[in-house]
Order: C-alpha cells, then sequence, then structure tokens
C-alpha cells in the first residue's frame, strides 16, 4: 500500500500513476476551495508532457 494526498492506494501499478493521482487530487483541492488559475509543479517529465484534456471520460 501506498500513501497519497488522496487517501490509501491498494492497487497502485507505479510510481507515475501515483504522482498522477497526487497531482489530481491537490488541483482538485485547489479548485474546491475556488482558485482558478493554479500552477502544478512536478518532478515528472511524462506527467508534464502529457496531453491536456477538458473533460476525463
Amino acid at each position: 500500500m501506498c500513501w497519497y494526498s488522496a487517501g490509501w492506494g491498494n492497487y497502485l501499478l507505479d510510481a507515475f500513476q501515483s504522482e498522477v493521482l497526487a497531482c489530481m487530487a491537490g488541483i482538485t483541492a485547489a479548485s474546491h476551495l475556488g482558485m482558478v488559475h493554479v500552477i502544478a509543479e512536478t518532478d515528472s517529465l511524462i506527467l508534464m508532457n502529457a496531453p491536456v484534456v477538458s473533460s476525463w471520460n
């Protein structure tokens, strides 16, 4: 089990998945606090170069 900011992750496949979930949790928390301009910082090149989408299907 790994701990990330959104809770316990029983089925994390790798460190990248944990990084994505933590980034999403941080952005979601900022959104719930009413923040509209958020800068997410990471050391993961894969995450930084991921395509930006407006919604999750």
